[in-house]
């Protein structure tokens, strides 16, 4: 398994929207592709304030969600949590993840830091995604949890 360094995980870049400076994975991670059916990727950055943005896009499910979607992280020692999205209302399946401290995720983000992901799970329109990560994806994605915020 490769142990990846900070400066192959984050960059820093303005966000268009806020104007700010922040640090981000270099680019989106796709995570699986099923031909033209379904494409998920995501992205993981930190603003100012020291929270961790962590941006899903799932294509090729259309239309809109009345109802939250519900992201299970699953470890691989098979340990779980559950995550709380943001957006009471999803179209196109974009789904964005706040974590800090200050929002009452401090277990989870030491779950994140110190354990590779298997799989994540999106529970959305009555339909769950599994979405296995590799070896790869997994050590990646838990180095920039911990070089993000500065660690």
């Amino acid at each position: 398994m490769k142990d990846f360094e900070c400066g192959e995980v984050s960059i820093e870049r303005m966000n268009p929207q806020s104007q700010e400076m922040e640090k981000s994975l270099p680019e989106a991670m796709l995570i699986s592709e099923e031909k033209e059916q379904r494409k998920f990727t995501m992205n993981l950055r930190v603003n100012r304030n020291k929270t961790f943005i962590w941006d899903f896009s799932i294509r090729g499910q259309q239309g809109c969600a009345a109802q939250t979607p519900q992201v299970m992280i699953t470890f691989k020692d098979g340990s779980n949590i559950q995550l709380k999205v943001q957006n009471d209302f999803v179209c196109d399946q974009d789904i964005s993840l706040y974590l800090s401290k200050g929002l009452g995720n401090k277990t989870a983000l030491k779950a994140l830091r110190s354990k590779p992901i298997s799989m994540i799970s999106v529970e959305a329109r009555g339909e769950t995604i599994e979405e296995d990560l590799d070896g790869r994806q997994a050590a990646m994605l838990q180095k920039a949890f911990n070089c993000l915020n500065g660690k």
